[in-house]
């Protein structure tokens, strides 16, 4: 059995969200998705004007405009959700809620993962894990799509705390591939 108290920051979440846009198959989707979405309304709106009777310099303004609108926001994308991901986290601050919870208790049983925070109390089964992700900051243990339990590296304690909580979870959580990103 392994217990981790933690401590949530916010560049955590930032780095979860960056790392489900980038690596997870709905992430990817997404992301796929904006950036096919983004040069194909430009090349629409500049069809209605076109359509529209518009002045053909103002036209060619309008496309050359769009143009590199729409490249501007398919090569900084990643960028640009995270600065979405930082206004969401402020706006919520302000308002007294944060998406995700500052501090708790990671306790990992013989039969689940129990997340313990001051307003609730989550359980998982190992069985219920879909995947597994290590990065250099921190364990993600995924439950389905969109949702993921986040341990910091930070919260483990030294190399042999870590080495020993690694075997662990492989021993748990066989089926699942043990991801280094």
């Amino acid at each position: 059995m392994f217990e981790f108290e933690y401590a949530v920051t916010e560049e955590d979440y930032i780095l979860f969200n960056q790392h489900y846009l980038m690596y997870t198959p709905m992430g990817r989707k997404s992301k796929k998705s904006i950036c096919v979405l983004t040069p194909l309304i430009s090349v629409l709106l500049v069809l209605c004007f076109a359509v529209a009777g518009v002045d053909p310099k103002l036209l060619i303004a309008e496309a050359a405009v769009l143009t590199a609108g729409s490249v501007i926001w398919v090569l900084n994308i990643n960028r640009i959700s995270r600065r979405i991901t930082m206004r969401t986290v402020n706006k919520m601050k302000k308002k007294g809620r944060l998406p995700y919870s500052e501090k708790g208790k990671l306790v990992f049983s013989e039969e689940e993962i129990c997340d313990k925070t001051d307003i609730s109390e989550h359980k998982i089964r190992y069985s219920a894990v879909e995947r597994v992700v290590s990065t250099k900051n921190a364990l993600y243990f995924f439950h389905n799509v969109q949702q993921a339990t986040l341990l910091p590296v930070r919260c483990i304690g030294d190399e042999k705390t870590k080495k020993a909580f690694m075997a662990f979870v492989q021993e748990k959580i066989k089926p699942v591939e043990m991801a280094e990103q």
